[in-house]
């Protein structure tokens, strides 16, 4: 759940690439899209990830095995109204 929190995410996963063994596995879990209420206005950084767009993403730099899941929902009071925010859970291997 940070991930969503860095401005190069591209600059990051290419990191964690170089500095994986080989075989190793990367775990990410984070937000699906959404529509700026989980952080709310001002927040800066990413409003979640479409998967498909994140798997291309890593296949380009060279992960492999890429295997996604729906793992937890988090409920989130906003106002008078409580808000499901979806989190994925994305497991790739080097």
């Amino acid at each position: 759940m940070v991930l969503h929190h860095v401005t190069d995410t591209k600059q990051l996963l290419n990191k964690f690439y170089k500095i994986l063994n080989p075989n190793g596995y990367l775990a990410i879990a984070d937000l699906y899209p959404e529509d700026v209420s989980f952080h709310g206005e001002g927040f800066t950084g990413h409003k979640g990830f479409g998967v498909t767009d994140l798997q291309a993403v890593l296949e380009r730099i060279g992960f492999t095995h890429i295997a996604t899941r729906n793992c937890f929902t988090i409920k989130k009071t906003i106002g008078n109204s409580i808000h499901e925010f979806p989190i994925f859970l994305l497991i790739v291997t080097k």
